[in-house]
């Protein structure tokens, strides 16, 4: 049941890209691979330790590399087509893999069969220290369409992300929901109650803003809802749900919705 890691880059702090490509490899051991896009990055240590790693003659590690920055849609869609595994692990270039939880996870597929299936996670900060546990539910259809909860690690069969036509392009900052809401008008997800990824939280991403959720985040997701439910003829107007963090700061989103 081999396995491809999809780990899209673009300027990663070297020490950070290094762990997560380390612990990507050591996951992934004989038996499945590792494939990571550079998306044009501009910043020379990226670029210098992608070509090292281009060098280390691992017969399961490719890297490829875009002409110009295309997005991380792009980028993920492109290690699919270049990936042999059964199984398509999406992986953040500043995050890590649990060699142990995901190893819980292949024996999961291995019993029950292979199916897409979601785990637990661990948020890190920068510094790469424990932060938040998120300990997920079972999955739920009226969960996923209020919120992302799924996250990581997922394990993806090819079939189905091919079938559905992979990422699209356009819902960057919140992809994998999108990805997530059209993969669920085929088939459930599992949830698997192990620990396999390592979250790292920044204050400062394409989906985050300041430690607020961005704009481009919000939109994305209330316009692949608006679309998951127009799909599925069901009539439906998505709002952003919104708090106050303090009584003197205004109202934030929350990543929330409610239809």
């Amino acid at each position: 049941m081999r396995t491809s890691f999809l780990i899209p880059v673009y300027n990663t702090d070297l020490a950070i890209l290094r762990l997560c490509i380390n612990s990507a490899l050591k996951a992934a051991g004989d038996e499945h691979e590792v494939v990571v896009v550079d998306d044009a990055s501009s910043c020379t240590e990226t670029r210098e330790f992608l070509s090292r790693c281009e060098a280390s003659g691992f017969d399961n590690l490719t890297v490829l590399r875009n002409a110009e920055n295309c997005g991380v849609s792009y980028s993920l869609n492109k290690a699919a087509d270049n990936a042999t595994g059964v199984l398509y692990a999406p992986v953040d270039h500043d995050d890590m893999i649990v060699k142990q939880g995901f190893r819980y996870m292949l024996r999961y597929q291995n019993y029950y069969g292979i199916n897409w299936a979601y785990s637990n996670e661990t948020q890190i900060n920068y510094k790469g220290i424990p932060i938040n546990f998120m300990h997920k539910p079972q999955y739920d259809v009226q969960l996923l369409r209020s919120v992302m909860y799924i996250n990581h690690l997922q394990l993806i069969p090819s079939e189905l992300f091919e079938t559905v036509g992979g990422y699209r392009e356009g819902f960057e900052g919140s992809q994998d929901h999108d990805l997530a809401l059209r993969m669920s008008e085929h088939i459930a997800p599992n949830h698997v109650n192990t620990v396999a990824y390592l979250w790292r939280r920044h204050n400062n991403t394409l989906s985050v803003k300041h430690g607020q959720i961005a704009d481009i985040s919000i939109e994305a997701s209330q316009r692949a809802l608006q679309e998951h439910f127009d799909r599925l003829g069901l009539n439906a107007t998505i709002k952003p749900y919104q708090l106050r963090p303090t009584h003197e700061l205004p109202p934030q989103p929350t990543g929330t919705f409610l239809s």
